[in-house]
């Protein structure tokens, strides 16, 4: 079975997608520049137009053997690819960094303009919340699947 990829303009028609651009705000970003930081509070989805963004944690470097810390990357994201949404959800700080690795063109949704799209137009705003639900449930699996071959690599249980 082919697993189908949700973006967040899935099932949208091109009327749709102009009106939920229009609740998002453009912005450039050069290359290295940061997005955001880990531990800030986060209120908005990141969607890359174009360019590549990197995520990134910072966690001990053991391999050192010393007590320093290390930027650890833990993916990338390209055009049609969205980011942040952890926060937007859970209205909890952000759980990495983002940074623009080249050139990007970003469109930032604010938890503010989803609620004012739900006002306006509730049954487009629950579309719109579908689809960011499925790409959390599509990286979910994916965690899920790198958890359990780790935990086959070590032997481990989680309970």
């Amino acid at each position: 079975m082919t697993e189908q990829i949700t973006t967040l303009f899935s099932g949208l028609t091109d009327e749709e997608i102009s009106k939920l651009k229009s609740y998002m705000e453009p912005k450039r970003y050069k290359p290295l520049e940061t997005i955001f930081l880990e531990e800030m509070e986060g209120n908005a989805i990141y969607l890359v137009q174009e360019g590549t963004v990197k995520i990134s944690k910072i966690a001990d470097d053991e391999e050192s053997g010393e007590n320093k810390e290390a930027e650890k990357v833990m993916t990338y994201f390209r055009s049609g690819d969205i980011f942040g949404e952890m926060s937007f959800i859970d209205n909890l700080p952000r759980s990495a960094s983002a940074y623009a690795v080249e050139d990007c063109e970003l469109y930032i949704f604010k938890r503010s303009a989803f609620e004012k799209m739900a006002d306006e137009d509730p049954k487009f705003a629950i579309k719109v919340l579908m689809n960011i639900s499925r790409i959390i449930s599509q990286r979910l699996r994916r965690t899920d699947e790198i958890l359990i071959y780790l935990a086959t690599q070590l032997d481990i249980y989680f309970t």
